[in-house]
C-alpha cells in the first residue's frame, strides 16, 4: 500500500496523524465526502466512544429515578444489606452527576472530533480543542464522587480537595487548548499533561490512607477498582504517546489495532472499572452498620 500524499485537513502540511494520533498509511479520510465508507481508518474510534457517550447519557437520564436500595440500578450490593433510600441526598446525585456528565462529554467530543474533523481545518481544529477538554472533564468528573465518599461527613476536606482538583483542571484545560500543545510536536507534553492531572488523586487517595489505613480507603473508595481504572488509563495514555504499535509497522495497523483504537477501548475500560469503584464507595458509605458520621 502506497503512502498518501494528500495534506490533512487539520495541518496543511502535515501527516495525516496530527489529526487523529496515529501513524496511517491507508484508509485515512483526507476529506467529507469519503465518509461513505463502510470501514475505515477512524471507524472504530468513532463508535467506541460514540456508544460509550450514548451510555453515560443514559446515566444521566437515570439520575431522576434512584433506587430505593441503589444508586441508579448499580449493582454495588454483595452483603445483602439494605439502604433506606431517605440516606441518599443531593450531594450523592450531584456527585455522580459530574461523572456520568463528564463521560458524556468526553466520550461525545471525541466522536464528534473523528466524525467531522476530516469536514475542514477549521472544523477539526475546534472539535479537537472540545477532544481534550473532554478529556479533562472526565477526569474532574472522575475526582468528584471518589472524594466526597473517601471523605465522607469531613465538609471541610471534601470542599478543599474538590475546589483544588477543580483549579488544576481548569489550568490543565488551559494548557491543552492553547496552540503549542494542539500541535503535534506537543503531543507527549499534552499527554504528559493529562497523566499529571490524574496522578495528583495520589495526594487525596495518600491521606485517607493516612487517616483510615489501607483497608479502611479500600473500602470506602473501592480502591482496587480504582487503581485499575488508574492504570488502564495510564496504559492507554502510553499507547496513544508512543504511537504504539502501528510505529513497528506502519500500515498494517490502519484499520484495526491501531494506538489510538486502543487508546479509546481502555478509556472504555477504565471509566467501567471508576463506575464500580465509586458504586461500592457509595455502599459502604451508606451501609447503616458502618455508622461512618457518628
Amino acid at each position: 500500500m502506497k503512502q498518501v500524499s494528500r495534506p490533512s485537513p487539520c495541518h496543511a502540511h502535515a501527516h495525516s496523524a496530527d489529526c487523529h494520533g496515529t501513524l496511517f498509511i491507508g484508509g485515512f479520510l483526507p476529506g467529507l465526502k469519503f465518509h461513505h465508507r463502510l470501514l475505515n481508518a477512524i471507524t472504530v474510534n468513532i463508535h467506541t466512544h460514540l456508544w460509550g457517550a450514548v451510555v453515560f447519557f443514559m446515566l444521566v437520564l437515570s439520575l431522576k429515578t434512584p433506587s430505593q436500595f441503589l444508586p441508579w440500578g448499580i449493582s454495588a450490593f454483595d452483603n445483602n444489606y439494605e439502604l433506606l433510600s431517605s440516606s441518599v441526598t443531593w450531594e450523592d446525585t450531584f456527585v455522580f452527576a459530574m461523572f456520568f456528565l463528564g463521560g458524556m462529554n468526553c466520550l461525545g467530543f471525541s466522536a464528534m472530533f473523528h466524525t467531522f474533523s476530516c469536514h475542514s481545518h477549521k472544523v477539526c481544529s475546534t472539535f479537537g480543542r472540545l477532544d481534550y477538554i473532554g478529556i479533562v472533564w472526565l477526569t474532574i468528573g472522575s475526582f468528584y464522587p471518589s472524594i466526597y465518599y473517601g471523605f465522607f461527613c469531613h465538609r471541610k476536606l471534601i470542599v478543599g480537595y474538590l475546589t483544588l482538583i477543580t483549579i488544576l483542571g481548569g489550568f490543565a484545560t488551559y494548557t491543552v487548548v492553547t496552540p503549542h500543545y494542539r500541535s503535534s510536536d506537543g503531543r507527549k507534553k499534552r499527554t504528559l499533561v493529562f497523566i499529571a492531572l490524574g496522578l495528583s488523586g495520589i495526594v487525596p487517595i495518600g491521606h485517607g490512607i493516612f487517616c483510615h489505613g489501607l483497608l479502611g480507603v479500600a473500602d470506602r473508595l473501592g480502591l482496587w477498582w480504582l487503581l485499575a481504572s488508574g492504570v488502564a488509563y495510564i496504559f492507554g495514555a502510553l499507547f496513544y504517546a508512543e504511537r504504539f504499535p502501528e510505529r513497528l509497522n506502519p500500515g498494517y495497523f490502519d484499520i484495526i489495532g491501531s494506538s489510538h483504537q486502543i487508546f479509546h477501548c481502555l478509556i472504555l475500560i477504565a471509566a467501567s472499572f471508576h463506575y464500580v469503584a465509586i458504586s461500592k464507595a457509595f455502599a459502604f458509605a451508606h451501609n447503616p452498620a458502618h455508622s461512618l458520621c457518628l
